[in-house]
């Protein structure tokens, strides 16, 4: 869906609040990496009411001098909020704040479980069949 076609939707009451967040600023994060400068603009106020904590890092890429400074507040607003991403979860969301990297993949749950081989490295719970048939 176009990001133009989003931002309108990000802002219809139509939407549930929570989806109206997670869209405005899935949209918000697509026009600043599709360098859509005035989508983002515009789009910055709502995100900015959408998620108050963002706000601080949205005015700073709204007073940003020229592209290159806004793509710098916009890329340290992504640093900072590691749960930020041009597209919205299914279900109920992310689980996690925007401010967490969010869930360790299964993978590392197992190491942290103690079912690593002896270097702390993970190792798959069964082999693939070995060549030949044997």
């Amino acid at each position: 869906m176009p990001v133009s076609i989003r931002k309108e939707a990000a802002r219809h009451p139509i939407l549930a609040a929570h989806l109206r967040r997670e869209l405005a600023l899935a949209t918000w994060i697509e026009a600043v990496l599709l360098d859509q400068v005035s989508i983002a603009q515009e789009l910055a106020g709502v995100v900015a009411e959408q998620v108050p904590e963002l706000k601080p890092y949205l005015d700073a890429y709204v007073a940003a001098p020229g592209n290159d400074a806004k793509k710098f507040a916009a890329v340290y607003l992504m640093l900072k909020y590691p749960g930020t991403r041009p597209y919205v979860d299914e279900g109920l969301g992310r689980p996690t704040p925007l401010h967490q990297i969010g869930q360790l993949p299964e993978q590392l749950v197992v190491c942290a479980e103690g079912k690593g081989n002896s270097r702390g490295g993970w190792q798959p719970t069964s082999r693939p069949p070995p060549k030949g048939g044997a």
